[in-house]
């Protein structure tokens, strides 16, 4: 488990309502002191946004596939935000 794991776990987690862990919740501190984790955030969308993913494929049997689609969406909406950041400065 990297320390991205843990901040887009914090994101979904206060996106449902559920208490974080306040050690994680500002991700864009945290993505502007590691560029490699940008990277691999980076990276980690573009993987996930291939179709052969299957992100949109869901199903009992395709567990797996719908928390691709939750991370898909939790890594973009945090580059989103460290991005339009980055740009304001």
């Amino acid at each position: 488990m990297s320390a991205l794991d843990r901040y887009v776990t914090a994101a979904y987690r206060a996106t449902l309502g559920y208490s974080v862990d306040p050690t994680y919740v500002d991700f864009l501190t945290f993505l502007r002191a590691n560029p490699d984790a940008v990277a691999e955030a980076r990276a980690e969308v573009a993987a996930l946004s291939d179709p052969r993913a299957g992100l949109r494929v869901f199903s009992r049997e395709n567990q797996g596939a719908h928390e691709q689609k939750v991370r898909y969406d939790m890594l973009t909406k945090m580059l989103a935000a460290f991005d339009a950041a980055e740009g304001s400065n």
